[in-house]
């Protein structure tokens, strides 16, 4: 009997942890030169001309003009991120894909990418920032990257806070971006009520040829000057306004709003652009972009009068709740008189976010009227350069953490295993004040009305919910925190079917256990061109001596590798985990078989994957397989095959591949026939199948042991087949 191939194989692909998934975009291999390569990301279209051809000078020309060719020429490796090709879904996913993007790029020498410069238009900003703060869109949580990859970011005309062009009723971007929206609020203060860009080198350009309301030179013709301002995350002099529209306004259909005419800020036509200038220089690491434009204070909309900024915020209770009854908001008002009035944002479940892109700058009063006719006043400093994000609240309130220890990393990062400082308001009640991180009590040494001081013990990583609780009510806000000196940790090698440790065997899937693997988000195996599955995998790689393993998981605690062919001459070895310039290795005995069966629950314990031929379900207690029936099973740790397994392919199943040392299996104590043992057809190479005829005298029970040898060497106990 040959090797079966089973279509239904849905509850195996879960079981083995992506091994049968879909593959993700392709890596880009990139010359290696003298820095790293910069991305262009393209923002919001109306009509998507380009696709992701490989070919950055041609696939980004209709959204950056010559932009990619005049960098090429001065020495740059330029690829280009299309964010077209997903079509019309929600930024954050873009903004994962783009990880996905990163995470698969590699030099021509075989080694990661670990570093690059991004060049962001329009939404693509957006896409960097959701990507910086690792921004889920389904969960509404941020999981950032510990570290992000990115050494310089240009936001050119990026609607950080929305653009008064943007209409809810033009898709889901289009309602991420109107000003307001939830989307911008969240990103605004999803580490300690801010967002600094993860201490990223960054610069915004803006264009000021638009209108805005009555204003003349106030907008590009889509985002308002306040709006696509860095004010939010960095000094005046990180903004350069320069005189383009968005989009050069020729190109605009006459049925587009646009109100602005003239060049796009963007669309680079020739090496005397200013946008080109300013990156050429700030790419280059030279302080003359510096003299192109005018930074915020200069400008005649944003520093007349002393000075404009913009203004988003919402209104939280002393028990932690956004106010959503609200249904006004203004500032420095006497009565029913205001100065100014705040816009409402689009409809929320989640809080009232109100907004203005022009209010003076310096201390104001907002007023928030609630539904019931009271209002609420809180005060708040407006600052020039761009737009704040205020996050007004009743009772205690958390303004800012830091930690006694450095972590190293750039950015708004607190140090785990060290003393905090936690700065605010309302923090001494008649009741005791307690800190809590992520839901543990945090020790206490010191309390005052705006400071408190307490230890954070060292096995925080990543973003956790700091909360103060006392007399006055509650407050929670997130906090990225990282280990002074992040370390990766191997715990365990484990094989990927019976989850056992001990020797590996050539073609293995095996577990690697431990901490700061890889992506906090675990990632799936891509295959790349040459019909391999990579070697390299979110920013992970795995080296059994001197060979790259194929990698099918990579996560912060988690990699599945399939070990190479190539270490069946090796009686022991080196195995190292790389990732993002952290690395760890342990050593590891090489042995010429480890066999273990893939299980259901993917532990190596219970009912193990397998399929009647009999009728072609999966067995189990409620289906099991009839005595002297043929039965599929799936494990892996066979070793060598003849013909050889090649390290990463996938098996066409043309040819079969049979397991050169002797199987031997028996299910309840009784042992099965073989007719095939080899490599599964359709499966990554590394993935075995069994084709057995059970015994006719097999006992029945819907959990029988099932055993396997190979070459002497005999798989734990502790799978199990359901016999009839």
């Amino acid at each position: 009997m040959e090797a079966v191939k089973v279509s239904r194989r849905t509850w195996f692909a879960v079981a083995v942890l992506s091994l049968c998934g879909q593959g993700g975009m392709e890596g880009q291999t990139i010359p290696k030169g003298s820095g790293p390569p910069v991305v262009l990301i393209n923002g919001w279209q109306a009509l998507c001309t380009a696709t992701n051809g490989g070919n950055a000078i041609t696939d980004a020309q209709p959204y950056f003009g010559s932009l990619a060719a005049f960098l090429g020429n001065s020495g740059f490796n330029v690829l280009f991120f299309n964010t077209c090709q997903y079509g019309d879904v929600a930024i954050e996913t873009i903004a994962a894909n783009f990880s996905g993007f990163l995470a698969g790029l590699a030099y021509d020498d075989g080694t990661a990418v670990n570093q690059v410069d991004i060049v962001a238009h329009g939404m693509g900003g957006l896409v960097a920032r959701a990507y910086l703060a690792g921004k889920s869109q389904t969960s509404g949580s941020f999981a950032p990257p510990i570290n992000s990859k990115v050494r310089r970011l240009v936001l050119i005309a990026t609607p950080n806070f929305g653009s008064f062009q943007a209409d809810i009723n033009h898709g889901i971007q289009e309602t991420q971006m109107v000003p307001g929206s939830q989307f911008s609020w969240d990103l605004a203060t999803w580490n300690q009520n801010q967002d600094d860009l993860r201490g990223t080198d960054a610069l915004a350009i803006v264009g000021n040829a638009g209108t805005w309301g009555g204003s003349s030179n106030g907008s590009d013709g889509y985002v308002s000057l306040t709006s696509a301002s860095l004010g939010f995350a960095r000094t005046d002099i990180r903004t350069r306004v320069v005189p383009y529209c968005h989009v050069t306004s020729a190109t605009v259909p006459a049925s587009f709003p646009l109100s602005c005419q003239g060049q796009g800020i963007a669309s680079v036509d020739s090496q005397s652009h200013l946008t080109f200038q300013i990156l050429l220089a700030f790419l280059s690491g030279l302080p003359n972009w510096q003299t192109v434009g005018l930074p915020p204070s200069q400008d005649n909309f944003l520093g007349q009068n002393g000075g404009i900024g913009g203004v988003i915020l919402t209104l939280k209770a002393s028990d932690d709740t956004y106010f959503k009854d609200l249904i006004s908001a203004g500032y420095d008002c006497i009565g029913t008189r205001c100065s100014g009035h705040l816009g409402s944002g689009p409809s929320s479940a989640v809080a009232s976010v109100y907004y203005n892109e022009v209010v003076q700058l310096g201390q104001r009063t907002f007023v928030m009227t609630h539904g019931d006719g009271s209002s609420t006043a809180q005060a708040a400093t407006v600052v020039s350069g761009g737009t704040k994000a205020f996050s007004l609240k009743l009772g205690p309130v958390i303004t800012g953490v830091q930690s006694s220890v450095s972590t190293g990393l750039p950015g708004l990062t607190v140090s785990g295993n060290s003393t905090i400082t936690v700065t605010g308001s309302g923090f001494m009640s008649t009741a005791s004040t307690q800190l809590f991180a992520n839901g543990t009590a945090l020790a206490v040494s010191q309390v005052s009305d705006t400071q408190i001081t307490a230890f954070l013990p060292g096995n925080y990583n990543g973003l956790v919910q700091l909360k103060v609780v006392n007399g006055n009510g509650q407050h929670t806000v997130n906090m990225f925190t990282a280990s002074a000196s992040p370390v990766i940790t191997i715990t365990s090698v484990l094989n990927g079917g019976s989850g056992a440790p001990g020797a590996i065997a050539p073609g293995e899937i095996v577990s690697i256990k431990g901490s700061l693997l890889g992506p906090a988000t675990g990632v799936s195996f891509a295959i790349n061109s040459a019909g391999k599955v990579d070697t390299t995998l979110g920013g992970v790689q795995v080296h059994f001596g001197d060979f790259a393993a194929p990698l099918t998981y990579a996560s912060a605690t988690q990699i599945n590798a399939i070990v190479p062919y190539e270490v069946a001459s090796q009686a022991q070895l080196a195995m190292r985990v790389d990732y993002q310039g952290l690395s760890a290795s342990t050593n590891l005995q090489v042995a010429n078989a480890a066999p273990g069966a893939f299980t259901f629950n993917a532990t190596g314990t219970g009912q193990v994957i397998a399929a009647n031929l009999s009728n072609g379900t999966f067995n189990g207690p409620s289906s099991p397989a009839p005595k002297g029936s043929f039965v599929t099973i799936y494990f892996t740790g066979g070793g060598i095959t003849n013909p050889a397994g090649s390290t990463g392919s996938v098996n066409s199943g043309s040819v079969l591949k049979k397991l050169l040392q002797d199987v031997f299996v028996t299910v309840g104590g009784r042992t099965a026939d073989v007719p095939f043992a080899g490599a599964a057809p359709t499966l990554v190479d590394g993935v075995l199948q069994l084709n057995i005829q059970l015994d006719p005298a097999t006992p029945s029970g819907s959990a029988q042991p099932l055993i396997i040898r190979v070459g002497g060497v005999v798989s734990p106990s502790t799978a199990t087949l359901a016999v009839q």
